[in-house]
């Protein structure tokens, strides 16, 4: 690992703005071929490894230099990769009964959960845009756990590195799990009863929402639409909806 640091040119290690792409570019090939095999494939686990003692040997950001070297991978190796660096946003949090002790006394006080609320300090993107309604300690207590649940609860049948990152790169992907979410959910929402499906119906609305807005918004918080996916699945459906996700998920492996 020290040898192909040390390969890295000195010019690496403060770019200027204007070459910082570039620098980003060269170093994420290097890592590449430092770790490519004989038939032609890469070792992700290796580069992985060294990924981000060589970020900061080279003064760049871990997930900066990570794209670099996604965008140079083949698809299936660029999910590999990126599914060893989970994204911290979608990595689920322990149950809630199991938390300590500690932590459960001190995010159950309303006002320091709601003081990170209104910080828009929330892991979660869905609880981020709803900080802006201020919707009030209540309310926003029911929206982060149920996102906290639905999270665990997706990433315990559904590889969620893999599901996050082809829902940000496959367009294909992520109209199809839309589809298919709204098809299966729309029924069950029809005349909600219970806090549980009322969210369920809010996560919905906002998911269609979201989605039919991508074409006008480059800039879509993708990690938001993936989060409303998970919110929007009522539970009488849920294992359905995450089997035909897993199906879709591997007709894209198949593909690639």
């Amino acid at each position: 690992m020290e040898q192909h640091l040390q390969m890295l040119p000195d010019s690496l290690d403060a770019p200027r703005p204007d070459e910082a792409g570039d620098a980003l570019t060269r170093m994420a090939a290097r890592l590449i071929l430092a770790h490519q095999r004989q038939d032609g494939s890469v070792s992700t686990q290796g580069l992985a490894r060294q990924l981000p003692p060589a970020a900061q040997a080279c003064n760049v950001q871990p997930p900066a230099l990570l794209r670099a070297v996604v965008s140079q991978l083949p698809p299936v190796a660029a999910r590999r990769l990126a599914g060893a660096f989970p994204p911290a946003s979608l990595a689920p949090r322990a149950p809630w009964r199991r938390k300590g002790c500690m932590y459960r006394m001190f995010d159950a006080l309303p006002p320091v959960r709601w003081s990170r609320y209104q910080l828009r300090q929330s892991r979660y993107a869905w609880v981020r845009q709803r900080a802006a309604d201020k919707l009030g300690v209540s309310a926003f207590t029911v929206v982060e756990r149920a996102t906290d649940a639905a999270v665990a609860r997706f990433a315990a049948v559904v590889s969620l590195h893999c599901f996050a990152y082809l829902f940000a790169h496959d367009a294909a992907f992520r109209s199809d799990t839309v589809q298919r979410v709204r098809t299966l959910a729309t029924p069950e929402l029809e005349n909600p009863s219970g806090a549980e499906l009322r969210l369920n119906m809010v996560a919905l609305s906002d998911l269609l929402a979201w989605h039919g807005k991508l074409r006008t918004n480059p800039d879509a918080d993708f990690q938001l639409g993936a989060e409303l996916v998970m919110l929007a699945i009522p539970a009488a459906v849920f294992d359905e909806a995450t089997l035909q996700i897993r199906a879709l998920m591997q007709s894209q492996d198949e593909a690639q």
